[in-house]
């Protein structure tokens, strides 16, 4: 998959960049900040919502829980990227869980607020469906790498996309080799095959609940268009 594949329906939407100065210095006032520690909820699945949420710093999972205890990992959220909205728009429960993934940091914006800007300033409901239809495009995207693209390739793509800069520099991708399967719709074993094909080749190391990139560059050469 070329670069200009993976800006078509994955490339980060910044909610707040979309707005105009003056709505998004409102917007950023009228937010409250709060924080959790890595493995709290932000909100579960099923529960109706009243507020939308600014990732400042630290990783959100977002992922579908069954009946029978069992995760299906739908995103990471990072730095920069807004989520919760389709609550507050169409009313219905929340459709999974939100959850901490490492120490985070949230900018919080109330259902009441959120209805005020919609209602003042036609810029924001611009803003609100830009980010919606690109939600929209990563889904059917994901659908076509699951169905064209090799698992070497899926596997690449999800790993760079979850990387975080540490406090020491280091690139770290804090994701479990199950989530990964899930993510890429493939077997654990599957999975660990080929990271440890890639570790073999030096591209990163492989720990608990964690994956270090070290050739970032070389990683990124295995992600191939179908």
């Amino acid at each position: 998959m070329d670069e200009l594949a993976v800006k078509a329906f994955d490339s980060r939407v910044d909610f707040s960049a979309m707005l105009p100065p003056v709505l998004r210095t409102a917007v950023e006032d009228a937010t409250r900040r709060r924080r959790y520690p890595a493995g709290g909820v932000v909100y579960a699945q099923g529960v109706s919502g009243r507020e939308v949420y600014r990732v400042v710093s630290g990783a959100v999972r977002m992922y579908y829980l069954s009946e029978d205890g069992q995760e299906f990992v739908h995103n990471i959220y990072q730095a920069g990227d807004w989520f919760g909205f389709s609550t507050l728009i169409d009313g219905e429960p929340r459709a999974q869980m939100a959850q901490a993934q490492t120490n985070l940091v949230l900018d919080v914006l109330s259902e009441e607020e959120f209805n005020a800007f919609r209602r003042s300033d036609a810029a924001f409901d611009r803003a609100l469906l830009l980010l919606l239809s690109r939600d929209v495009r990563r889904l059917i995207g994901r659908v076509n790498s699951v169905a064209f693209e090799p698992l070497p390739s899926r596997l690449a793509w999800r790993i760079i996309k979850a990387v975080q800069a540490d406090e020491d520099g280091r690139l770290l991708a804090r994701i479990s080799q199950s989530e990964l399967a899930v993510m890429v719709d493939a077997s654990r074993q599957r999975v660990n095959t080929i990271l440890r094909q890639f570790e073999a080749e030096g591209l990163l190391v492989l720990s608990y609940r964690a994956i270090e990139v070290i050739d970032r560059a070389g990683l990124s050469r295995r992600i191939i268009k179908p």
